[in-house]
């Protein structure tokens, strides 16, 4: 058994993801651009890890006790936006999205979800939060052009997406797809 690479996100609920499916698809369709699919709708919370398979519980008991105690907060994702990123390659890339608030739960949870850096992939980038429409196999061309078809048909893409965070899950690839290997849910009744 060898090393398992884990992303940190939270999903929205059903309802928003079912919501997200058609507008997912139709701009794989529109741009060509496929990757995002391999995903559950998500913002990411932290840096992934690549985690020996032995260590997987003493990785997971670690990303639950950097959570510590938490309350679900709204997340809202709002205005498409195009920014070119550099992957792990050194190679530039671009993406389509929403961006999300970073409001003050969500940032204090990607902090806390910091302090455990065991099996950290990378440094962690500056925390840009941001719900994905289309990436990584999309050239500038292309992202430009979906930017300006989504703008364009608020109908089709919705404006903003609101939702309630009460999830952080461990996902892990599996023939292709990410898929949840263990999901953290908020305590109830904590602060």
């Amino acid at each position: 058994m060898g090393d398992v690479r884990f992303i940190i996100i939270t999903v929205p609920p059903p309802a928003v993801a079912n919501a997200l499916e058609g507008p997912r698809r139709l701009a794989a369709e529109r741009s060509g651009s496929h990757a995002a699919l391999a995903y559950p709708p998500h913002v990411t919370l932290r840096t992934g890890a690549v985690v020996p398979a032995l260590n997987i519980s003493e990785f997971a008991a670690g990303i639950r006790a950097a959570l510590g105690p938490w309350r679900p907060f709204t997340i809202t994702a709002r205005e498409l936006f195009h920014t070119p990123y550099e992957d792990g390659d050194g190679d530039l890339r671009h993406m389509v999205g929403w961006r999300v608030d970073a409001n003050e739960p969500l940032c204090k949870l990607h902090r806390d979800l910091l302090s455990f850096g065991r099996f950290q992939l990378r440094p962690q980038p500056a925390f840009e939060p941001h719900l994905t429409l289309a990436f990584d196999d999309l050239e500038e061309a292309q992202a430009e052009e979906l930017l300006a078809y989504a703008r364009s048909r608020p109908d089709l893409f919705p404006p903003e997406l609101t939702w309630t965070c009460d999830n952080v899950g461990l996902f892990r690839k599996c023939d292709g797809a990410w898929e949840p290997y263990i999901a953290f849910s908020a305590p109830e009744g904590t602060s």
